[in-house]
């Protein structure tokens, strides 16, 4: 099946695919809620199963590989506000928590 797929890394939400002999990659990444205001981010996982969130934040653009930068993040567990390619994103605190990201390579 692997093969047939082009034999990919990750699966469709970034999450690492097992080797064939059970390894899986380790990934060093930080959740869009915890990440500084000015960083340079590439979303590597949506960590989240659920149809309905998936579709909201593929129509938002924010899907993994996208190139995001924050913006700003309001206090007391506020939105952050991203700029990517397609615009301008606010995301509220409970969906920041399931964007894991890391910093881009420039």
């Amino acid at each position: 099946m692997a093969g047939a797929l082009g034999d990919p890394h990750y699966d469709p939400h970034g999450a690492p695919i097992p080797t064939a002999a059970g390894e899986i990659e380790e990934t060093d990444l930080t959740s869009l809620a915890d990440a500084r205001v000015g960083a340079v981010l590439e979303l590597r996982q949506v960590g989240t199963e659920d149809p309905a969130r998936l579709r909201y934040l593929a129509e938002q653009g924010l899907v993994p590989g996208v190139v995001l930068t924050i913006t700003g993040r309001q206090p007391f567990n506020g939105p952050t506000t991203v700029a990517l390619e397609a615009g301008t994103r606010v995301v509220g605190r409970e969906l920041a928590q399931l964007l894991w990201c890391r910093e881009a390579v420039r």
